[in-house]
């Protein structure tokens, strides 16, 4: 873990270090254009997650049948949650102007 934090500093701090002449909004507009690229691979990796246990579990049966509808649900759940905060987030966004 320690190690992804260290790759995120190097891969923001020229980023940022760049953008000391800048204004609070465009910083403000490049951080929420890097939560934005987050965001679209979370839900990304949850999709491919979730179509790869639908995959998984057509071919279980008997008890492995209620596993699988119950991690189908919870899959549908889970993406839904992420696409509305997402939703929300860029509606808070285009409200202020960021």
């Amino acid at each position: 873990m320690n190690r992804f934090f260290t790759m995120l500093v190097f891969l923001f701090l020229p980023t940022l270090s760049f953008a000391a002449g800048k204004t609070v909004m465009d910083i403000a507009k490049m951080i929420t254009t890097y939560i934005n690229m987050v965001i679209a691979l979370m839900i990304t990796a949850g999709l491919v997650i979730f179509l790869f246990s639908a995959l998984k579990g057509f071919g279980s049966s008997g008890e492995g049948k209620s596993e699988f509808k119950r991690v189908l649900i919870w899959g549908v759940i889970a993406l839904f949650v992420m696409v509305s905060v997402w939703g929300l987030v860029t509606l808070i966004k285009n409200t202020i102007a960021i």
